[in-house]
């Protein structure tokens, strides 16, 4: 449902980017994050780009773990590693949009399709994978679990950010709209900064 920006006034401290590249007519933007490449410590192969996962250290491993259920990213993050077009610019480009598929399945070694953080963890478990694309935050989160893993968040990377809205038919629109406010107060964002793994040290 569109939100009633009069019932959401916190809205106009939300920083202008975050604003300007995505309408809030129907969303606020909360919360979002870098994707994050996790690799074996013990390959003596440190990754550092989406370029690296089409190198031979990765494509003569087990694999390369991706998300399968939000494809969007990896996609970006294979036209990043690509490089013909500004960041992910070939994802935007007609005559090149097929190419980042072509590029996954031609010099990316994927082995493994997760829709989830535990599908990634097991992934690597099962020794199935040796590299992966995930999210930053829950890797960050999870990371300390696996003492074999690292991973890093790449300078030229992809990332998201959630718009969280009403929904059609809820008889609860303004406790929406109000809980929206809530999220975007100032306070409740450096609250949420802190103790989110989100934050890079």
């Amino acid at each position: 449902m569109p939100v009633r920006e009069e019932n959401v006034p916190n809205l106009d401290g939300v920083i202008d980017y975050y604003t300007d590249f995505r309408t809030t007519e129907f969303g606020v933007p909360v919360d979002g994050a870098p994707t994050t490449l996790i690799y074996r410590n013990d390959l003596d192969f440190e990754p550092t780009t989406w370029a690296d996962l089409a190198a031979p250290e990765a494509a003569n491993g087990n694999g390369i773990g991706i998300d399968k259920g939000f494809w969007w990213f990896p996609q970006h993050d294979a036209a990043v590693a690509m490089d013909a077009k500004e960041l992910a610019g070939e994802v935007y480009d007609e005559d090149l949009s097929m190419d980042v598929f072509d590029y996954m399945e031609e010099q990316w070694n994927i082995q493994g399709w997760a829709s989830s953080g535990e599908d990634i963890w097991q992934l690597f478990e099962n020794g199935i994978i040796d590299h992966a694309q995930w999210y930053y935050e829950q890797t960050a989160y999870d990371i300390d679990d696996y003492p074999n893993l690292s991973h890093t968040a790449p300078d030229r990377n992809s990332g998201f950010v959630n718009h969280w809205c009403p929904v059609r038919g809820t008889d609860k629109r303004r406790m929406a709209e109000d809980f929206l406010n809530f999220l975007l107060d100032a306070e409740t964002q450096t609250r949420w900064s802190e103790n989110s793994p989100t934050r890079l040290n």
